[in-house]
């Protein structure tokens, strides 16, 4: 499938307040962070308020940049260099955009997220690809966390209904003042096994608590 002309259908009304919860069709869902907290004990956010809202304003300015509105200008001096290298990810690697900070819902486990970025290689249009932006260190969950996502495009967007794991590459791109990694989540059914194991005692956790 050549994916440069898709355009994503949401088949769920998905809502999420500034609090961070997740509503699908007017109820209350756990995140795939809420859960992967849950679950393995891991903690997503730091200590100070300055590293809280660093990732989310550079997600958020990321996003301007991508739909042309970003105000270079307007700025705090302390994110711009993510947001260099971020262009400078795209201007070497040629990566298109098709989709960024979409919601996601998997109706059988019951979670939702939101993703990054879904787009495709220049070279590879038939390749789907989902990136995580990362501001931070290089963590282990961050794979099962991709592969959660993954696990619920097919279930969220309509033209996305015969979309198989394998299918769809996953990375995490790494982004430090001077410097970017882009970092690939190997394309097997492990992360997707694991994520749908968490999710599934989360369930069972409220159920049989």
């Amino acid at each position: 499938m050549d994916y440069r002309n898709i355009n994503l259908t949401p088949m769920y009304d998905i809502t999420r307040t500034n609090d961070h919860k997740y509503f699908v069709e007017g109820r209350m869902r756990p995140s795939v962070t809420q859960i992967i907290h849950s679950q393995l004990g891991i903690e997503y956010y730091h200590d100070t308020d300055f590293y809280k809202e660093r990732g989310s304003e550079v997600d958020r300015c990321i996003g301007l940049l991508i739909d042309g509105n970003l105000d270079w200008d307007s700025l705090d001096d302390r994110i711009v260099p993510y947001l260099k290298q971020f262009d400078a990810f795209l201007q070497t690697s040629r990566f298109q955009v098709l989709a960024h900070n979409l919601f996601v819902y998997h109706p059988e486990l019951h979670y939702a997220g939101e993703f990054d970025l879904i787009g495709i290689m220049e070279s590879k249009p038939d390749q789907l690809v989902e990136i995580d932006l990362k501001v931070g260190s290089k963590m282990p969950h961050y794979a099962l966390q991709t592969g959660m996502y993954g696990s619920a495009l097919k279930h969220t967007f309509r033209q996305l209904r015969d979309l198989e794991f394998h299918e769809l590459q996953r990375f995490c791109l790494y982004l430090k003042v001077d410097k970017y990694k882009l970092d690939s989540h190997k394309n097997t059914a492990t992360d997707y096994a694991y994520g749908r194991a968490v999710a599934l005692a989360h369930m069972a956790k409220g159920i049989y608590k």
